[in-house]
């Protein structure tokens, strides 16, 4: 049987998508092996507001992020999804998650986050009214997603915060202002010993 352009077409494909199997499949591998040593650094740094709404506590919070993910991408990294996460246990959930922040960071050089005094971009709600005095931990959390192979998640706890024993409604003098440590920080967590 001759061998036509068609056949050699194919077999032309068929050599190349095997190939391409192949270097995903020794680039998944090589991800396993990569080590990561990320540092990272969560502090409240002020909550802004605590209420009770309806019949649900919310809490406005602003955070300082120091986190340096750069050891974090391997060359296989194609981009990290950060976030941050309030959690706690209360009477009827023994976990509690909540996300507060979060941000994609795609290049190695943008992983050094220095965040002074980002607030919360999804509030803190609890169903019910159980986070006068709670404890809290935060956690930062990143999902590395790669160019190919499975995603892999890493991640930091911080513990030894507790939210206000009283409500604390907005201060409208630091409502849409950028945050100086030269002003007084009110209703700010308390950290535990």
């Amino acid at each position: 049987m001759a061998h036509t352009f068609m056949h050699r077409v194919n077999s032309l494909f068929t050599f190349a998508g095997t190939v391409l199997a192949g270097m995903c499949v020794l680039a998944t591998l090589t991800d396993q092996i990569h080590t990561s040593d990320p540092q990272v650094s969560v502090k409240v740094a002020m909550v802004e507001r605590f209420m009770r709404i309806d019949r649900n506590d919310e809490a406005y919070l602003a955070f300082d992020i120091d986190a340096d993910l750069t050891s974090v991408f391997s060359w296989n990294t194609k981009q990290l999804f950060v976030s941050l996460a309030v959690e706690y246990e209360t009477k009827i959930n023994a976990m509690n998650q909540v996300s507060v922040w979060d941000r994609v960071v795609e290049r190695r050089e943008d992983a050094v986050l220095v965040l002074p005094y980002v607030r919360n971009k999804y509030k803190l709600v609890d169903q019910g009214s159980n986070l006068q005095g709670l404890a809290v931990n935060l956690t930062l959390e990143w999902n590395v997603m790669p160019i190919t192979g499975s995603v892999s998640v890493g991640r930091r706890t911080i513990t030894g915060f507790r939210l206000p024993q009283e409500y604390l409604a907005a201060d409208p003098s630091t409502m849409g202002i950028p945050h100086t440590r030269a002003g007084g920080r009110r209703g700010g967590m308390k950290h535990m010993s």
